[in-house]
């Protein structure tokens, strides 16, 4: 999974299917932990913060989602 959009706040939003473990886990607790990996031996990235999950299908018609939105729309699946 990898980050799709950062918007003018700063959130960091991600495609997935709505009914995926991603959603389900933050259901359960929406407390979650991003690990980045800029190269294979260096530049790691640890943020902590809370996720929400977005049923708005306007976001995913916007940049830049491209060919991943119309993928994820085409099998009617979510954003988060």
């Amino acid at each position: 999974m990898a980050v799709q959009k950062v918007d003018d706040r700063g959130s960091l939003w991600f495609l997935s299917a709505s009914d995926s473990h991603q959603n389900k886990d933050i259901l359960a607790d929406a407390n979650v932990q991003l690990m980045f990996q800029g190269s294979q031996h260096s530049d790691f990235l640890t943020l902590y913060g809370r996720a929400s999950i977005s049923t708005d299908r306007a976001k995913i018609k916007e940049p830049p989602f491209g060919p991943f939105g119309i993928a994820l729309r085409r099998r009617g699946d979510l954003l988060v």
